[in-house]
């Protein structure tokens, strides 16, 4: 997949990142200090396209991070193992520290650029 790179600005319509998505693309997505890459982590074809543009080995297991626990179960999770009952309890632990105290950014930063290609 060589497409063109899409950008995205606060305000846009998120259609752009769901084509992006579905087509199975990759997003880059800029943090306070660097950027994170993201797949859509149910779509095989994402998940791959990932796996190329970091060069990383097929056996070496890849961050998936969730919003919440219905996410969670949207990709594998089984709601009724021991250790998602109790992850359950603690959910959302983090983002509640997080949410007075927001980490200020630039607008230079505050895009978001994809599809990327790992070919």
């Amino acid at each position: 997949m060589n497409q063109q790179p899409v950008t995205w600005r606060w305000g846009d319509e998120t259609s752009k990142l769901d084509d992006v998505l579905e087509r199975g693309g990759l997003l880059a997505i800029p943090t306070e200090s660097t950027y994170g890459l993201a797949v859509d982590p149910r779509s095989a074809e994402g998940v791959a396209t990932l796996y190329r543009f970091k060069n990383r080995p097929p056996d070496k297991a890849l961050p998936v991070v969730l919003g919440d626990l219905d996410q969670l179960i949207l990709v594998g999770g089984d709601p009724d193992s021991p250790e998602l009952v109790e992850l359950a309890t603690l959910w959302p632990a983090l983002p509640d520290l997080f949410e007075e105290r927001p980490v200020p950014y630039s607008e230079s930063k505050r895009d978001i650029i994809g599809p990327l290609s790992g070919q």
